[in-house]
């Protein structure tokens, strides 16, 4: 007679079944049960502060520069070139983009040859890391 290995025999002892009367909840219904009973006034929210501060009102200049969904200025260090090349690219630029680029120049004491603009994109590039002034300029004039 063929005998099956012991891998594929039954088990000696049967496993005991799960008692009946042990009620089995899930992490929320606990969660819930071990809540405690809300007060009769509730709490104030806490408040949270940004650690941007968006402007209340757009400053009159031909052009403008939106924030980005996180109320930040969209104002970004590139590396190229294995390192050796560094840009700072200005985005999300609407209205004139010459004159943003002309103020640029003349507040950060820039040669023309520095600063490029991408005609498709509607971006600004400078070459080297500006980004700290970029932006305090920015910032400055109300964006």
């Amino acid at each position: 007679m063929f005998r099956l290995p012991a891998l594929f025999r039954a088990a000696a002892t049967p496993k005991p079944a799960a008692p009946a009367s042990i009620a089995r909840l899930s992490q929320c219904a606990r969660l819930r049960s071990e809540a405690p009973a809300p007060a009769s006034t509730p709490a104030p929210a806490p408040e949270f502060k940004s650690t941007t501060v968006a402007p209340t009102s757009r400053p009159n200049l031909p052009y403008f520069v939106l924030r980005t969904g996180s109320a930040k200025l969209p104002v970004y260090s590139e590396t190229k070139g294995g390192g050796t090349l560094r840009q700072t690219k200005l985005r999300k630029i609407s209205g004139d983009v010459r004159a943003l680029k002309k103020a640029l120049q003349s507040e950060l004491g820039l040669d023309p040859s520095e600063v490029k603009i991408n005609d498709l994109t509607q971006q600004i590039l400078v070459k080297g890391d500006r980004k700290m002034e970029i932006q305090t300029w920015l910032i400055a004039k109300g964006f």
